[in-house]
């Protein structure tokens, strides 16, 4: 994960052994990728949805942190 690079080693670890932890980082993955996909849309209803994302993708990523914190 690009966010946290200096706890890589602990990510990884993470990844594997905690299904809760995994959860967390498709949803941010998915949240990233739906501002990717709406930030680029002609859409009219692109930036609404643009920052619906991008707040989920803020909160998931105060998660992440959180349970690294925890667990490090």
């Amino acid at each position: 994960m690009v966010l946290y690079p200096q706890s890589a080693a602990n990510i990884r670890r993470l990844l594997l052994r905690d299904q809760k932890f995994r959860e967390i980082c498709d949803d941010y993955e998915a949240a990233q990728e739906a501002v990717e996909r709406w930030s680029h849309s002609s859409d009219r209803d692109a930036n609404l949805r643009t920052a619906e994302f991008e707040k989920v993708s803020g909160e998931l990523e105060g998660e992440i942190e959180r349970f690294l914190n925890e667990r490090d």
